[in-house]
């Protein structure tokens, strides 16, 4: 069944989110993630707006000893249920409710949570919804820099810092 998902894919489980963009990266977990059941019931929503749930993931192979010693990522294989017309609306509302529920704050590293959710509540793809979810906001606050005249990237944010706050060492 995963062969029909169209990626990227946007996966939503009870406390997270996250877009895979290939297979590869759906296909491989950590143990513990395995172990603890991060799979069994995850939501995965594809970039043509269908939905599938998955039942269950088991390692394509037992992890050696080294594997484990090393906490390396292990290849396994989902239990998907059969493909289902997603409701946008009820998947950005299960989105929005692991973000009120982000106990870490790693949902608002861009944005506020309120601007992030507004975002989401504004996508009217499953497309669009991946990309806001993957970028956490951040895609349209450089769009909304650039519209300012403003570059947002790691070179020009670090010297307009600082030309507005100068190191106590700088030369005059």
């Amino acid at each position: 069944m995963s062969e029909a998902l169209r990626f990227p894919v946007l996966a939503v489980s009870s406390d997270s989110f996250i877009v895979f963009k290939q297979l590869s990266e759906l296909s491989t977990c950590t143990r513990f993630a395995l172990e603890n059941g991060y799979y069994r019931g995850l939501i995965l929503l594809d970039s043509a707006g269908i939905f599938w749930v998955v039942k269950d993931a088991a390692p394509v192979h037992a992890p050696s000893f080294l594997d484990r010693l090393l906490g390396r990522r292990i290849s396994i294989q989902l239990d998907i249920g059969p493909p289902q017309q997603a409701s946008l609306s009820s998947i950005i509302k299960k989105v929005c409710e692991v973000i009120d529920n982000d106990p870490d704050d790693v949902y608002d590293q861009f944005v506020t949570h309120e601007e992030l959710k507004e975002k989401l509540r504004g996508c009217r793809s499953a497309e669009e919804l991946i990309r806001v979810s993957d970028t956490l906001g951040w895609e349209d606050m450089e769009q909304d820099s650039a519209e300012e005249g403003k570059q947002v990237n790691g070179s020009n944010m670090v010297a307009g810092y600082f030309q507005a706050f100068p190191p106590p060492f700088a030369a005059k």
